[in-house]
C-alpha cells in the first residue's frame, strides 16, 4: 500500500473477484435493485390477470391485503392467508419419491463427473497462460519505458484480477465434492417444494415462490400460477422416463438436464459451472 505496487499474493483471497464485483455493483448503483418501504410476503410477485396492473400489498386491521388499484377493475382484494393457501396447494402437487430422486442423483453426478468440466478447467488453463503472457509484455513495456509505473500497476491491477477469476473457475471444476452437495441441497428441495415452503422464512418463500412459478396472477380472489419450465420439465420427464425404471428417453433427459443447468444460480448453487 505504501509503495503503491500491486502484488498476486500467495493467499486465498478474503473477498473474491465475483464478489468484489457485485459489491461494486451495488455500491455505484448497478444492480438495479429498488428498495421498498413495505416489506410485504408478496410484494410485486403478482399482477392482475385482468389488466396485468401490479397486485399491491397493504396492511389493515391486522391482515395483508393485495389489491389491484385500476379503477374499474373486477379483481379488487384478496387476501395474503388466502393466497399462502393456494401456493401451498399448488406446490404439493410437485414431489420427487427417493428413487426418483437417486435416479436423478446418479444420472446429473454423471454429468458433472463428464468431460464437460474437464473442457472447462483446460479453457480456464489456456486463459491463464495468456493472461501470464499479458504480464509479461506488460513488464517488457515497463523496462522498454513505453509506460511509467502508475499505468503499469493499473493494468497489472486489472490483469491479476482477470487471472484470479480464471484460478476461481479452475478450482471450482476440481471441486466436484461441493457441486455433488450443492446437488444433493437442490434434490432435497426439489423433493417437497411444499414441506420446504411451509418451514421457510418470509424471504425464503419469495425466492422459492420465483424459482418454482412463472406468470403468478389474481382472478378476483383465485390465484393463477404456471410452473417454471424446469418445474414442467421435470414433471414430464418423471412421467416419461423417471417413473418407469424399465424405460430411458435420453431426449428427455437431456431437455430436462438444459433446465436444471440454466436455472440453478448462485443462491442455490450452480452444478453447471
Amino acid at each position: 500500500q505504501r509503495s503503491g505496487k500491486t502484488y498476486e499474493g500467495i493467499h486465498k483471497p478474503i473477498v473474491s473477484p465475483s464478489l468484489f464485483d457485485r459489491a461494486e455493483a451495488v455500491r455505484t448503483g448497478r444492480d438495479n435493485k429498488k428498495t421498498t418501504k413495505h416489506n410485504l410476503l408478496f410484494r410485486g410477485l403478482f399482477r392482475c390477470g385482468h389488466c396485468r396492473g401490479t397486485m399491491i400489498g397493504e396492511r389493515q386491521k391486522g391482515n395483508v391485503y393485495y389489491r389491484c388499484h385500476k379503477k374499474g377493475c373486477a379483481t379488487k382484494s384478496v387476501r395474503e392467508d388466502l393466497m399462502q393457501d393456494q401456493i401451498g396447494k399448488f406446490l404439493s402437487r410437485f414431489t420427487l419419491n427417493d428413487a426418483q430422486v437417486q435416479k436423478l442423483r446418479t444420472r446429473f453426478t454423471n454429468i458433472l463427473c463428464s468431460s464437460d468440466g474437464a473442457e472447462r478447467q483446460k479453457a480456464a488453463a489456456f486463459e491463464l497462460a495468456k493472461i501470464d503472457e499479458r504480464l509479461s509484455r506488460l513488464a517488457d513495456k515497463l523496462i522498454d519505458g513505453v509506460i511509467d509505473d502508475a499505468l503499469y500497476e493499473t493494468k497489472k491491477g486489472a490483469i491479476l484480477m482477470d487471472r484470479q477469476r480464471c484460478q476461481e473457475v479452475v478450482e471450482e471444476v476440481a471441486n466436484l465434492d461441493a457441486k455433488i452437495a450443492k446437488l444433493d441441497r437442490f434434490l432435497e428441495l426439489a423433493k417437497s417444494l411444499y414441506l420446504q415452503y411451509r418451514s421457510a422464512s418470509d424471504e425464503q418463500k419469495r425466492e422459492l415462490l420465483n424459482f418454482a412459478s412463472s406468470n403468478r396472477q389474481v382472478f378476483a380472489k383465485e390465484l393463477a400460477l404456471q410452473p417454471s419450465d424446469w418445474l414442467t420439465c421435470l414433471q414430464d420427464g418423471l412421467s416419461d422416463s423417471l417413473g418407469d425404471p424399465d424405460r430411458d428417453s435420453s431426449r428427455t433427459f437431456e431437455a430436462l438436464s438444459e433446465c436444471f443447468k440454466t436455472l440453478i444460480g448462485p443462491e442455490l448453487g450452480d452444478i453447471s459451472q
